[in-house]
């Protein structure tokens, strides 16, 4: 898996920091821990969800993809797909 650089340099940066003055405290780790648990215990997690019509436009290999979002999934190339990985699974 390859990051980008902005994402590298912005966790390096963030290493620096924690090294020169210390991470989070205690008391804040536990609070966000609680936070992102629901009362099921298992994990909360934001689930992305652009809104319909809305494009997304992507390249890959000198070639330029439009995706448009739609009620129930993704429209691409005629055919509604109900994930994005789906459709990266088409094109590569």
């Amino acid at each position: 898996m390859s990051y980008s650089k902005s994402y590298l340099v912005s966790k390096i940066a963030y290493k620096i920091q924690e090294l020169a003055f210390g991470g989070l405290p205690e008391n804040t780790r536990k609070r966000m821990d609680q936070l992102s648990t629901n009362i099921n215990g298992s994990i909360v997690k934001k689930k992305y969800k652009p809104l319909i019509g809305a494009k997304i436009i992507k390249e890959y290999h000198d070639k330029t993809y439009e995706i448009v979002v739609v009620d129930g999934g993704f429209s691409f190339e005629g055919e509604v797909f109900k994930s994005l990985s789906a459709i990266a699974t088409k094109i590569t």
